[in-house]
């Protein structure tokens, strides 16, 4: 009785693949080396498509990965004694900060709901998952469903955060479009390991979303430089009535406050928000760095001035992308004759070269220059190496910095 039932259930599970044309072979323990190369080696002889259905279980044979199968889908170096990764950085991620902050605004809004593409762990929704099970939808690896479904239900009245790995959101930039931007429905994108991203290779570089998003109708693109600037982004995003991108690396964190006394969390409008701040006072280079790349911009701009002390650097952090604050960079390369833009995108159609086009237009004759991803096609690489190989960490910047004002070691 029991090899009828396991023979019927056979003929059913691969009855949808037959219908297709294919002939399906299976399920069988993948595990099973010796029995795998026994059927592989028939499977050849076979005329026509394929199907071979094998089970396996992620991380068999390794106790914590068999436990933890999404904590191991992808880890930094552990002790295989007792599974332990060794120390992170200090401080908190851009992730983590996405997931405790959507909790404590669905907190208040029962509107808010999170949607995922299998990214739950690495975009920091577990939390998110374990509060509000009702509220979490992981759709599995069908990013575009994702996206069309969030404008399904942002027409309905909820408001979906959609969360993302950037090389990953790629797959859905039609539904975007069409569906999210052109609807100008108040979607939020949180885009995770957006910029340069260590230790994946090349098909996981987050580089190209800010050429992408900058193109679409009424879309609002931003970068948090810190940590608060992420939670601002996310509290205006949910009062915003428009589709909101909010892209950051897999990284750590700043701290740093960077928003004016007064600044109300919320009540902050978009025009509060886009303002470029400043983060130090100059006459001789306006330098606009978007996003996370402050740090290493803000070392370089340190660095220089220790070094030529005569010299300084009119520095700006930028959270949002578009609309994007031309006055206040006029108002500052009227004095200073020179602009150098910095972003952690591709410089072909981003963001630096969308400024100073602008900038020339206006100021015809003015010194520019940006600074961007020029190898998409990196080989793998820590994120510190992948700045460094793109002239993108403080010692790179500062050379370009210095070429830009004509300064001669």
């Amino acid at each position: 009785r029991l090899k009828r039932r396991w023979r019927l259930w056979r003929r059913e599970g691969g009855a949808i693949f037959e219908q297709l044309g294919f002939r399906y072979y299976g399920p069988v323990d993948g595990h099973n080396l010796e029995d795998l190369e026994r059927h592989l080696k028939a499977l050849r002889m076979v005329r026509g498509p394929v199907l071979f259905h094998v089970i396996t279980v992620k991380g068999k044979g390794y106790p914590y990965a068999e436990d933890e199968p999404e904590f191991y889908h992808g880890v930094s170096p552990f002790d295989t004694a007792n599974g332990r990764s060794a120390a992170p950085g200090s401080g908190k991620t851009f992730s983590s900060i996405l997931g405790e902050t959507i909790i404590e605004l669905a907190e208040l809004d029962p509107n808010i709901v999170a949607i995922t593409a299998a990214m739950a762990q690495g975009t920091g929704l577990i939390p998110f998952r374990s509060c509000f099970p009702n509220r979490f939808m992981d759709v599995g690896i069908a990013e575009q469903h994702a996206v069309t479904m969030a404008a399904g239900m942002a027409v309905g009245g909820l408001r979906p955060v959609v969360t993302m790995y950037s090389t990953f959101l790629q797959r859905a930039v039609d539904q975007m479009l069409h569906d999210v931007c052109l609807q100008n429905l108040p979607v939020v994108f949180a885009v995770d390991r957006a910029g340069l991203v260590g230790g994946d290779g090349d098909t996981h570089q987050g580089v190209y979303d800010l050429a992408i998003a900058l193109s679409l109708p009424n879309l609002t693109v931003t970068a948090p430089a810190t940590a608060s600037d992420l939670r601002a982004l996310l509290h205006f995003a949910r009062r915003h009535d428009g589709p909101v991108l909010i892209r950051y690396p897999h990284d750590i964190a700043a701290e740093q406050d960077l928003f004016d006394t007064g600044f109300d969390l919320n009540r902050s409008s978009l025009a509060d928000i886009a303002a470029l701040r400043p983060v130090q006072k100059g006459d001789d280079l306006t330098v606009i760095v978007l996003g996370a790349m402050l740090e290493d911009a803000t070392r370089a701009v340190d660095h220089l001035i220790a070094r030529f002390p005569g010299r300084s650097v009119d520095l700006f952090s930028c959270i949002v992308a578009l609309p994007f604050d031309y006055e206040n960079m006029l108002i500052s390369i009227q004095r200073t004759g020179k602009l150098f833009v910095i972003e952690d995108g591709v410089e072909q159609g981003g963001f630096g070269s969308i400024v100073v086009s602008e900038a020339q237009k206006r100021y015809p004759g003015i010194i520019v220059d940006f600074a961007g991803v020029t190898k998409p096609t990196a080989d793998q690489a820590s994120r510190a190496e992948l700045k460094a190989d793109e002239a993108l960490d403080a010692q790179g910047l500062e050379e370009q910095m210095l070429r830009l004002m004509g300064v001669v070691e």
